[in-house]
C-alpha cells in the first residue's frame, strides 16, 4: 500500500504526503475498503515523521457522518445514540440501519423528516420495504458489495433491521420524544412469511454417529441413568 499511495499522490517523497494527501487517497477510487487500514498505519508513520497531523483512529466512537437522509432524522438518530444505554456496538448497529431508514423516507416519503411522524401506515411501508430489499439498497458505501448488489437480503437480516426499528421507536416513545402513535411491538412485527424462513441451520450427521445414536435409542433403560431416591434423571453433563 505503501508504493500504491505514492504513485496515486504522484510523488515519490513521503514529505509530500500531507493531511489532504490523505484526505484524498482515503476518497481516491482506487482506494478499496480494505486499503484503510494500512492507510491509516502509513499516516501515523508520516506523521511521526512530522509531515502531517495524525489521523483519527477508525472506531465506534468515528462513526461516519450519515448521508443522503433529512438533517431533521440524521438528528434524532445521534440524539437516540448518544442516549441509549446498550453497548457501543449494537448502538451503532443500530444508528447505520436507522439511517437507513432515514434513505427510505428521503427517496419514497420524503415529507416524513421525523420519527414523531411515522404512523401504523408509515410502519406498514417500511415493513413491506424491508420485505423487498435487496442488498446496496439505501446504504452509504457500495465499494464493498461487488458482486452481492441486488440479491435479496436474508430473511435474518430483515428480522434484524425490523428489531432495530423497533428499539428506536420504542426508546423515543418511552423517553416522550414523541407521541405514541402505535405499538411499536405490533406495527413493526416480522412478518410470519419472514419468521417462517428463519430457522436452524442442520448439519449431516455421520453414519457411524448415527449408527451410536440409533444404538443407544433402542437399548437405553432405566437402569443406565444416574439415580436419587427420587427416581432416575438424564445425565445432561
Amino acid at each position: 500500500m505503501p508504493g500504491q499511495a505514492l504513485l496515486l499522490n504522484r510523488s515519490p517523497a513521503l514529505a509530500d504526503l500531507t493531511t489532504e494527501a490523505f484526505d484524498r487517497l482515503h476518497a481516491h477510487p482506487a482506494t478499496g475498503a480494505h486499503h484503510h487500514s494500512a492507510l491509516y498505519a502509513l499516516q501515523r508513520v508520516v506523521a511521526d515523521l512530522g509531515h502531517c497531523q495524525a489521523p483519527v483512529r477508525p472506531g465506534r466512537n468515528h462513526a461516519p457522518v450519515i448521508e443522503g437522509a433529512d438533517p431533521a432524522w440524521t438528528a434524532s438518530v445521534e440524539r437516540w445514540h448518544a442516549t441509549s444505554t446498550l453497548t457501543p456496538k449494537v448502538r451503532a448497529v443500530i444508528r447505520t440501519l436507522m439511517a437507513k431508514a432515514g434513505r427510505w423516507l428521503a427517496a419514497d416519503h420524503p415529507g416524513i423528516t421525523e420519527p414523531g411522524q411515522w404512523t401504523r401506515v408509515t410502519c406498514a411501508a417500511w415493513v413491506a420495504a424491508v420485505d423487498r430489499m435487496a442488498v446496496g439498497d439505501y446504504v452509504q458505501r457500495r465499494d464493498a458489495l461487488v458482486g452481492r448488489a441486488g440479491t435479496p437480503i436474508a430473511p435474518r437480516t430483515k428480522a434484524h433491521i425490523l428489531m432495530a426499528t423497533r428499539t428506536f421507536f420504542r426508546d423515543c416513545q418511552e423517553w416522550e420524544w414523541i407521541p405514541r402513535r402505535f405499538d411499536p411491538a405490533r406495527a413493526l412485527a416480522v412478518p410470519r412469511s419472514v419468521a417462517a424462513l428463519i430457522g436452524t441451520d442442520p448439519r449431516v450427521i455421520a453414519d457411524d454417529v448415527w449408527a451410536k445414536l440409533l444404538w443407544a435409542g433402542l437399548n437405553l433403560a432405566a437402569t443406565d441413568l444416574p439415580g436419587t431416591s427420587a427416581g432416575s434423571y438424564y445425565p445432561w453433563n
